[in-house]
């Protein structure tokens, strides 16, 4: 946690899903990344790569109402998840998370990639 963001502990559950929980409210921001597995470690893609991501990665957002009015996450031109989570409010928001992962030589959709976030407020 810096510049005021409520602490989190990312556990990943298996390859599709991640669990966050947090204790108190505020504002929260999340960088998903993304890289191809056969061209090593630190070959992340930029997600606002229009070379090799079509779009904008999106989300959409089901599950409890934790976030106060107009927090519901979104997601920014770099592909950051952002939001404010409700101190009153307790339970469990899950946010998909969809990449279209382009392959280079051509330019064609090559896969895309979903993810489940499970934002917990206790």
């Amino acid at each position: 946690p810096s510049g005021g963001y409520p602490p989190a502990e990312i556990e990943q559950k298996s390859d599709e899903e991640f669990y966050c929980p947090f204790r108190s409210g505020g504002d929260f921001i999340m960088r998903p990344r993304v890289r191809f597995s056969h061209k090593g470690e630190d070959e992340w893609i930029p997600l606002n790569d229009p070379a090799q991501v079509k779009g904008q990665p999106e989300i959409e957002v089901s599950g409890d109402d934790i976030y106060v009015s107009g927090g519901e996450p979104t997601v920014s031109s770099t592909g950051e998840i952002i939001g404010v989570l409700d101190n009153d409010k307790q339970g469990t928001s899950v946010v998909t998370f969809t990449v279209h992962i382009r392959n280079g030589a051509d330019g064609t959709v090559v896969r895309d990639l979903v993810r489940k976030i499970y934002i917990i407020k206790t």
